[in-house]
Protein backbone atom coordinates (compact mmCIF):
# COMPACT_ATOMS: atom_id res chain seq x y z
CA UNK A 1 0.00 0.00 0.00
CA UNK A 2 1.19 3.25 -0.80
CA UNK A 3 1.12 6.32 1.72
CA UNK A 4 -1.91 7.90 2.78
CA UNK A 5 -0.55 11.21 1.88
CA UNK A 6 1.93 12.64 0.19
CA UNK A 7 2.82 15.68 2.66
CA UNK A 8 5.45 16.19 5.21
CA UNK A 9 8.43 13.97 5.52
CA UNK A 10 7.38 12.77 9.58
CA UNK A 11 5.46 10.15 8.63
CA UNK A 12 4.53 7.30 11.19
CA UNK A 13 2.94 3.96 10.23
CA UNK A 14 1.18 1.73 13.23
CA UNK A 15 -1.55 -0.64 13.74
CA UNK A 16 -3.93 0.10 16.88
CA UNK A 17 -7.35 0.63 17.55
CA UNK A 18 -9.94 3.44 16.82
CA UNK A 19 -10.17 3.82 20.78
CA UNK A 20 -5.98 4.79 20.85
CA UNK A 21 -6.56 6.68 17.65
CA UNK A 22 -9.02 8.74 19.62
CA UNK A 23 -6.80 9.49 22.52
CA UNK A 24 -4.07 10.73 20.83
CA UNK A 25 -7.06 13.24 18.63
CA UNK A 26 -8.74 14.37 22.26
CA UNK A 27 -5.23 15.18 23.06
CA UNK A 28 -4.48 17.25 20.18
CA UNK A 29 -7.67 18.87 20.23
CA UNK A 30 -8.45 19.91 23.55
CA UNK A 31 -4.48 21.39 24.11
CA UNK A 32 -4.77 23.16 20.86
CA UNK A 33 -8.54 24.50 22.05
CA UNK A 34 -7.14 25.11 25.85
CA UNK A 35 -4.55 27.42 23.89
CA UNK A 36 -1.22 25.83 25.08
CA UNK A 37 1.93 24.63 23.44
CA UNK A 38 2.70 21.22 23.61
CA UNK A 39 5.66 22.52 25.92
CA UNK A 40 3.73 24.15 27.52
CA UNK A 41 1.02 21.16 28.77
CA UNK A 42 4.05 19.20 29.34
CA UNK A 43 4.85 21.69 32.03
CA UNK A 44 1.27 21.31 33.54
CA UNK A 45 1.34 17.92 33.94
CA UNK A 46 4.96 18.17 35.56
CA UNK A 47 6.73 16.45 33.09
CA UNK A 48 9.73 17.38 30.80
CA UNK A 49 9.39 19.34 27.86
CA UNK A 50 8.70 16.78 25.11
CA UNK A 51 6.64 15.05 27.09
CA UNK A 52 3.23 15.25 25.14
CA UNK A 53 5.16 15.87 21.71
CA UNK A 54 6.13 12.33 22.57
CA UNK A 55 2.48 11.84 22.98
CA UNK A 56 1.53 13.55 20.16
CA UNK A 57 3.87 11.65 17.27
CA UNK A 58 3.06 8.11 18.59
CA UNK A 59 6.11 7.62 20.92
CA UNK A 60 4.96 7.32 23.72
CA UNK A 61 1.44 5.77 24.88
CA UNK A 62 -1.37 7.64 26.13
CA UNK A 63 -3.42 4.96 27.93
CA UNK A 64 -2.08 5.33 31.30
CA UNK A 65 -4.73 6.13 34.15
CA UNK A 66 -2.87 8.63 35.68
CA UNK A 67 -2.31 11.01 32.89
CA UNK A 68 -5.93 11.00 31.88
CA UNK A 69 -7.21 11.72 35.13
CA UNK A 70 -3.68 14.63 34.89
CA UNK A 71 -5.41 15.81 31.20
CA UNK A 72 -8.73 15.63 32.96
CA UNK A 73 -7.78 18.06 35.62
CA UNK A 74 -6.16 20.66 33.03
CA UNK A 75 -9.20 20.47 30.05
CA UNK A 76 -11.53 20.22 32.71
CA UNK A 77 -14.86 21.04 30.63
CA UNK A 78 -12.57 19.13 27.42
CA UNK A 79 -13.69 16.10 26.42
CA UNK A 80 -11.42 13.16 27.12
CA UNK A 81 -14.18 10.01 26.83
CA UNK A 82 -13.44 7.52 24.62
CA UNK A 83 -15.32 4.49 25.97
CA UNK A 84 -17.50 5.32 22.66
CA UNK A 85 -14.68 4.10 20.17
CA UNK A 86 -14.06 0.95 19.07
CA UNK A 87 -10.83 -1.08 21.47
CA UNK A 88 -11.21 -4.09 19.92
CA UNK A 89 -10.80 -4.30 15.78
CA UNK A 90 -7.29 -2.68 14.86
CA UNK A 91 -6.35 -0.82 11.64
CA UNK A 92 -3.18 -0.01 10.10
CA UNK A 93 -3.23 3.90 11.05
CA UNK A 94 -0.46 6.50 9.13
CA UNK A 95 0.36 10.09 10.31
CA UNK A 96 2.01 13.02 9.43
CA UNK A 97 3.11 16.36 10.90
CA UNK A 98 4.98 18.94 9.23
CA UNK A 99 5.13 22.92 9.42
CA UNK A 100 3.19 25.70 7.32
CA UNK A 101 3.50 29.56 7.51
CA UNK A 102 0.66 29.51 9.32
CA UNK A 103 1.67 26.61 11.96
CA UNK A 104 2.18 22.57 12.34
CA UNK A 105 -0.25 20.38 10.54
CA UNK A 106 -1.17 17.16 12.02
CA UNK A 107 -3.12 14.18 10.01
CA UNK A 108 -4.22 11.25 10.55
CA UNK A 109 -5.49 8.46 8.76
CA UNK A 110 -5.90 4.75 8.54
CA UNK A 111 -6.87 2.20 5.71
CA UNK A 112 -10.03 0.31 5.48
CA UNK A 113 -7.91 -2.50 2.89
CA UNK A 114 -5.29 -2.46 0.04
CA UNK A 115 -7.36 0.41 -1.98
CA UNK A 116 -9.57 2.61 0.57
CA UNK A 117 -8.78 4.97 3.14
CA UNK A 118 -10.25 7.17 5.17
CA UNK A 119 -8.70 10.57 6.66
CA UNK A 120 -9.57 10.28 10.64
CA UNK A 121 -8.33 13.96 11.47
CA UNK A 122 -6.88 16.94 10.37
CA UNK A 123 -5.45 19.91 13.03
CA UNK A 124 -3.86 23.20 12.50
CA UNK A 125 -1.48 24.17 16.01
CA UNK A 126 -0.69 28.08 15.38
CA UNK A 127 0.03 28.56 18.99
CA UNK A 128 3.18 30.60 19.71
CA UNK A 129 5.39 32.09 22.49
CA UNK A 130 7.54 34.92 21.84
CA UNK A 131 9.16 35.49 25.13
CA UNK A 132 10.63 38.79 23.27
CA UNK A 133 7.26 40.55 22.48
CA UNK A 134 5.95 43.03 25.28
CA UNK A 135 3.27 41.56 26.51
CA UNK A 136 5.02 38.27 27.56
CA UNK A 137 7.71 40.23 29.41
CA UNK A 138 5.44 42.62 31.32
CA UNK A 139 3.74 39.20 32.22
CA UNK A 140 6.65 37.49 33.73
CA UNK A 141 7.66 40.50 35.55
CA UNK A 142 3.98 40.18 37.38
CA UNK A 143 4.28 36.18 37.69
CA UNK A 144 7.94 37.18 39.38
CA UNK A 145 6.49 39.19 42.24
CA UNK A 146 3.92 36.44 43.05
CA UNK A 147 6.13 33.46 42.98
CA UNK A 148 8.23 35.66 45.73
CA UNK A 149 5.12 36.91 47.56
CA UNK A 150 4.17 33.08 47.68
CA UNK A 151 7.01 32.32 48.99
CA UNK A 152 7.25 34.90 51.41
CA UNK A 153 3.91 33.53 52.55
CA UNK A 154 5.05 30.01 53.22
CA UNK A 155 2.88 28.52 49.94
CA UNK A 156 5.71 25.73 48.88
CA UNK A 157 6.25 24.82 52.43
CA UNK A 158 4.04 21.74 50.83
CA UNK A 159 4.65 20.08 47.61
CA UNK A 160 2.79 21.80 44.89
CA UNK A 161 2.12 20.70 41.32
CA UNK A 162 2.84 23.65 38.20
CA UNK A 163 -1.35 23.31 37.71
CA UNK A 164 -1.51 24.21 41.22
CA UNK A 165 0.73 26.82 40.86
CA UNK A 166 -0.60 27.85 37.48
CA UNK A 167 -3.87 28.52 39.21
CA UNK A 168 -3.09 30.26 42.01
CA UNK A 169 -1.22 32.78 40.19
CA UNK A 170 -3.75 33.33 37.88
CA UNK A 171 -6.08 33.89 40.94
CA UNK A 172 -3.57 36.10 42.80
CA UNK A 173 -2.84 38.10 39.56
CA UNK A 174 -6.42 38.01 38.65
CA UNK A 175 -5.75 37.67 35.32
CA UNK A 176 -4.70 34.63 32.59
CA UNK A 177 -1.41 34.01 32.26
CA UNK A 178 0.20 31.85 29.69
CA UNK A 179 2.33 28.72 31.09
CA UNK A 180 4.94 29.59 29.31
CA UNK A 181 5.72 32.49 31.25
CA UNK A 182 5.25 30.82 34.46
CA UNK A 183 7.66 28.00 33.19
CA UNK A 184 10.57 30.33 32.42
CA UNK A 185 10.10 32.90 35.75
CA UNK A 186 9.50 29.38 37.69
CA UNK A 187 13.17 28.08 36.29
CA UNK A 188 14.87 30.62 37.90
CA UNK A 189 13.66 29.37 41.32
CA UNK A 190 14.43 25.65 41.96
CA UNK A 191 17.47 24.27 42.19
CA UNK A 192 20.10 23.04 44.55
CA UNK A 193 19.66 24.21 48.12
CA UNK A 194 21.70 27.77 48.92
CA UNK A 195 21.22 28.29 45.29
CA UNK A 196 17.55 28.51 44.84
CA UNK A 197 15.15 28.56 47.28
CA UNK A 198 12.68 26.43 45.22
CA UNK A 199 13.29 22.49 44.80
CA UNK A 200 12.02 19.71 42.23
CA UNK A 201 11.10 16.56 42.62
CA UNK A 202 8.81 13.68 41.44
CA UNK A 203 8.99 11.04 44.41
CA UNK A 204 5.65 9.26 44.53
CA UNK A 205 3.95 11.27 41.93
CA UNK A 206 3.19 11.32 38.53
CA UNK A 207 5.08 14.29 37.66
CA UNK A 208 7.31 16.77 39.19
CA UNK A 209 6.07 19.27 41.97
CA UNK A 210 8.03 22.00 43.69
CA UNK A 211 8.43 23.04 47.64
CA UNK A 212 10.66 25.25 49.30
CA UNK A 213 13.87 23.65 50.61
CA UNK A 214 13.94 23.05 54.53
CA UNK A 215 15.84 25.61 56.68
CA UNK A 216 18.76 24.10 58.52
CA UNK A 217 17.62 25.80 61.59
Amino acid sequence: MEGLFNIGNDVVKKTFTMAYASSVYLLIVNRIAKGYSAKELSFLLGQDDGFVDELQRLKRSTNDLELLVALNNIFREGNLVIGEYDDEQRYQFEQRIWKETFGTCYRMGYYLNEVESIVFFHLIDHIKYDESQEKFIEERILIEVAIQDLIDADYFKRLRTPLELYNRIQLWLERSIRPMSLKLVLDNYWGRKGKAPLKRTRQRSFGYRFQQHKSDS
